[in-house]
């Protein structure tokens, strides 16, 4: 069984994830879903087959908003899981070629959280046409990460501009997943200290 969370301040409708992860999961055709309330759900798996198939493929996400997944473990309940960390894929986009290193790729995933796993051209035939790509674990409750700057000694900083994967139900004002652009509450000002999107 997995447990699930829609990162979104608004109710998701219970029948979208259902109708969704029935399509989706169609490797998993005894896929139970049940609703835990508060944007939380079980997906009960007949197989651990399957159950890792869908942990592995994602992130998922409901009409653009992002689903949280984590294993169930008997010895706590669904109200005590913590559903407060998401995993996500994200590009890399501006990286000069001499950024092309597992040092500098790693510490560019870092400023966007834990970085579980590396994805990067080493072919020098293809680094002009190709990103690297991260795979980190973040904090959904934080903002997005819209870019960063890479130093060069001698040039002006290069702007490298992160791209979440599978991932567009977020504000573009202030980066977070909890709400889009049109629902922002967080003050015009708060946009200058760089998290803005736009």
């Amino acid at each position: 069984m997995l447990f699930g969370k829609v990162v979104f301040d608004r109710k998701v409708s219970p029948h979208a994830v259902q109708e969704i992860f029935f399509r989706v999961w169609a490797f998993a055709p005894s896929l139970q879903i049940e609703d835990l309330q508060e944007n939380r759900f079980l997906f009960i798996f007949d197989s651990r087959e399957e159950r890792e198939l869908a942990l592995s493929k994602g992130p998922w996400n409901v009409r653009g908003n992002l689903l949280t997944l984590k294993n169930w473990h008997s010895s706590i309940s669904w109200q005590e899981r913590d559903l407060s960390t998401a995993t996500l894929w994200a590009q890399l986009h501006g990286m000069p070629l001499s950024g092309y290193n597992s040092e500098t790729i790693q510490s560019m995933g870092a400023l966007i959280g834990q970085v579980v796993e590396s994805d990067y051209p080493k072919n020098q035939l293809i680094l002009c046409t190709n990103y690297p790509r991260q795979k980190v674990e973040i904090d959904t409750s934080l903002p997005l990460v819209p870019r960063c700057f890479l130093p060069h000694p001698k040039l002006p900083p290069t702007v490298i501009t992160f791209r979440y994967e599978q991932l567009s139900g977020f504000c573009t004002l202030c980066g977070r997943l909890s709400h889009i652009k049109n629902m922002c509450t967080i003050p015009t000002n708060f946009a200058l200290l760089g998290y803005i999107w736009a």
